[in-house]
């Protein structure tokens, strides 16, 4: 009987687990941000030492922008959308690969923007880093 319990158990739990990580997969926000949890502190302590970026975080792509403030991450895309999370050192949202765009806030922390037909939003993951989508 407490085998059976135990088993039962287990299945539910290895279910509710495999719902988590599908979920997960298809909300992207939701992939950056788990992305930003357990690699942010040591991304932002080479950013800020002018370090290197540690090779083994599962990065597509990263962009250092000429103004020095933003490190873009490139996690993913889909189709003609980009999916990611930049780092801010002084705070401030950008616009994807810092396009000239207007940022219009859309909500608490949250802003989209548009230029030549391309948009896309901005929202705080936490302190200084920014989720970010784009699409052409």
């Amino acid at each position: 009987m407490k085998r059976s319990v135990l088993y039962i158990a287990a299945v539910f739990l290895a279910a509710a687990l495999c719902v988590a990580v599908l979920t997960v997969s298809f909300m992207p926000r939701a992939r950056v941000s788990l992305f930003v949890l357990f690699n942010g502190d040591k991304l932002e302590q080479a950013i800020k030492s002018d370090g290197g970026i540690p090779a083994n975080i599962g990065y597509t792509t990263f962009n250092i922008w000429a103004n020095g403030d933003m490190t873009e991450f490139i996690l993913f895309s889909y189709g003609s959308g980009y999916y990611g999370c930049c780092y801010s050192r002084s705070g401030a949202p950008y616009a994807f690969q810092n396009a000239v765009a207007e940022l219009i806030k859309t909500g608490e922390n949250r802003w989209k923007w548009s230029a030549d037909g391309n948009r896309g939003e901005t929202s705080r993951i936490r302190g200084n880093w920014y989720y970010f989508e784009a699409k052409f």
